[in-house]
């Protein structure tokens, strides 16, 4: 399994507008790839210009499938304006999992 984590922060005032269009894109993963194991979306208690994207994909083609996807092109075109700087991203195997 392949766990995919994104840390995103909008600029102040896109809040709201990010957090609407990870909705969208999520929407489309739920509805479109079926080996997608799991897609959450966090927005911190305390920060919430922050947002926590968790992935968990069946294997590297599932993966690449959801990175490559004209939703999430469209996402990231869309959100690059709204973000206060990259996303932190981190992919690797699971290790341990507590379902």
């Amino acid at each position: 399994m392949i766990a995919n984590t994104s840390i995103l922060r909008a600029k102040p005032g896109y809040d709201r507008a990010i957090r609407e269009a990870l909705l969208d894109l999520a929407e489309s993963v739920r509805d479109e790839e079926s080996a997608t194991i799991e897609f959450r979306i966090v927005q911190d208690r305390n920060e919430p210009t922050v947002f926590t994207v968790i992935g968990r994909f069946a294997d590297q083609a599932a993966l690449d499938a959801h990175n490559n996807s004209d939703r999430m092109n469209r996402f990231l075109w869309a959100a690059k304006q709204m973000l206060d700087g990259p996303i932190t991203l981190s992919i690797g195997e699971e290790i341990f999992v507590k379902a």
